[in-house]
């Protein structure tokens, strides 16, 4: 009669014992998969739909409580098994316990990434440990498919990018957050008059932000304070300019820029001259494209 178990305290034990003394264990997938998966990590790192599946995995594994008897090689094959049945849903390292513990948002996309180029978990792994600053940025990363967000997010994100790269100064977080700011309170304000749901097409241009700036490696906690600047920044211009028109918002964004630029930047007139000039163009040429598309798609 087949002995079964579905505990996975006395198996992590034998676990120890087989891989580090050989010998054998009678371990069950039940047990198993206890050991190699953890639960609260793929609340974290998984979509709704890849932590359904996940759970399913889990259900039906622990099913399996039937024993096994094993040496080393025997139990790495069980869980060769499990990682397979999760690889074909999402990436195993998302929920192993291991890389999958306290995750920058930055390093979930290089995950994902790897996995997305349909390589095998050992061979992912190895790249994600000892070929880290190899993996380049995953742009294409989409997992809100939202298209019309992701164009605004996109045209906010590279007018701040523009005007950062004429600085190019070490206060990339602040700078960037306040230059989406300025994209930021365009957008609020014409979504006074042509968005209805402006509040949750918002967060989704957010949500699309937070990607691309991990896609560059920067972790939450830089991107926290990037958010931050461009709320202060986009709320203090929103609170000035709320009963006023589009023209006279492009002139106070334009003034809140003369004045940063001569607190951070050390700049003769010439200088400040040339750079307003470029950032008036920048910012006219975004209004005129942001306020284009988002009445286009009314």
């Amino acid at each position: 009669m087949f002995r079964r178990k579905s505990d996975p305290m006395q198996a992590s034990a034998d676990v120890q014992r087989i891989t580090q003394g050989g010998g054998t264990a009678s371990l069950s997938y039940s047990q198993v998969i206890l050991l190699i998966v953890n639960s609260e990590d793929a609340k974290k790192n998984l979509t709704e739909k890849e932590y359904f599946a996940f759970q399913q995995i889990v259900l039906a594994f622990r099913q399996q409580t039937k024993c096994i008897k094993v040496d080393s090689a025997g139990y790495y094959k069980m869980c060769f098994t499990i990682i397979t049945e999760c690889e074909r849903y999402f990436p195993y390292m998302l929920v192993d316990g291991n890389h999958s513990s306290n995750l920058e948002f930055y390093q979930e996309l290089q995950i994902r990434k790897l996995h997305s180029e349909g390589l095998s978990f050992e061979d992912a792994m190895w790249k994600y440990e000892k070929e880290n600053d190899r993996i380049e940025p995953y742009e294409e990363y989409d997992p809100i498919n939202k298209p019309h967000e992701k164009h605004i997010a996109t045209e906010m994100i590279q007018f701040a990018l523009k005007i950062w790269r004429r600085h190019k100064t070490v206060l990339f977080y602040s700078e960037i957050g306040t230059f989406l700011g300025y994209a930021d309170v365009i957008y609020r304000m014409l979504g006074k008059s042509y968005v209805p749901n402006i509040t949750n097409e918002a967060q989704i241009i957010k949500d699309y932000i937070r990607i691309a700036l991990a896609a560059h490696y920067i972790g939450d906690s830089d991107i926290r304070w990037t958010f931050n600047y461009m709320k202060d920044t986009s709320d203090e211009l929103y609170e000035e300019n709320a009963e006023k028109d589009n023209n006279e918002l492009l002139s106070s964004i334009e003034d809140h820029y003369e004045i940063i630029h001569e607190i951070n930047y050390d700049s003769d007139d010439d200088e400040l001259s040339a750079d307003c000039k470029a950032f008036h163009d920048a910012l006219t040429t975004f209004n005129a494209h942001l306020s284009t598309y988002v009445i286009l798609q009314i």
